[in-house]
């Protein structure tokens, strides 16, 4: 029978390095290289971030969860004037009729956390991405840099950009949200594991608990390696 996979799959192309430099940042953090040598497995990625955080034994842990909630609510409050503002309450009802790329930068602005992204904005991308053709064609056709003939097709072509990138940039700011975080109590949750160092840092104080799911969180996140099911603290980074 055929042994449970236990390591994140990793294969060494810096995949393991890029997994450290997104731990540094969402921890706030710096992990010297002597240190990283000795990371074989997640519990000793783990052990390393707990040392690095503040962490008062004597000051009653806190519920990051709860704290980014209260954070996040505090700046709605201020954006929206509503006072209705519980875990369940959905954020389509909060957005009204703003964009959620519009209301996550608000968010970010007013709490200093990066939120997930919460959609809204995918069909205003496609539109950019034409302009941007629209650009790099007439810059190719005005500077010889390739094989471009400027005919009446030429012009119709340009023409056709503009307006299907105006069209969709349009379209790309009505309100569309990802399902992901329907309700305020899920995204605090998503944005407190996406914090959890920022957060550590300005309450000094470290939960144990928080900290490893955070960790697990950003891992599974990351889209370096295939990670098992379950990642616990003797997970390795590569198959032995």
């Amino acid at each position: 029978m055929a042994k449970n996979k236990n390591h994140l799959d990793l294969v060494g192309d810096g995949d393991d390095v890029e997994i450290l430099l997104m731990v540094e940042e969402a921890f706030g953090i710096h992990i010297e290289n002597n240190q990283t040598d000795a990371v074989i497995t997640v519990g000793d990625l783990y052990d390393i971030i707990k040392r690095k955080l503040p962490n008062h034994p004597e000051t009653e842990a806190i519920c990051f969860s709860a704290y980014t909630f209260y954070r996040l609510r505090r700046a709605i409050k201020t954006i929206t004037k509503r006072t209705d503002l519980g875990p369940n309450k959905r954020i389509e009802e909060i957005l009204g009729k703003d964009s959620p790329s519009g209301f996550k930068k608000q968010i970010e602005n007013l709490t200093g956390f990066n939120l997930p992204y919460l959609g809204g904005n995918a069909l205003q991308r496609i539109g950019l991405l034409a302009w941007f053709a629209f650009g790099v064609l007439n810059i190719m056709a005005l500077t010889n840099l390739a094989d471009v003939q400027i005919t009446p097709n030429f012009y119709w072509l340009n023409i056709t950009l503009i307006v299907f990138g105006w069209g969709l940039s349009s379209l790309g700011s009505e309100k569309k949200l990802t399902k992901d975080y329907e309700t305020l109590g899920t995204l605090a949750k998503k944005t407190a594991n996406m914090n959890y160092g920022r957060i550590a840092h300005t309450k000094k104080d470290a939960d144990k608990e928080g900290l490893w799911k955070a960790l697990v969180a950003l891992i599974r996140n990351s889209g370096e390696g295939n990670p098992p099911l379950e990642i616990n603290r003797e997970t390795t980074f590569f198959a032995e």
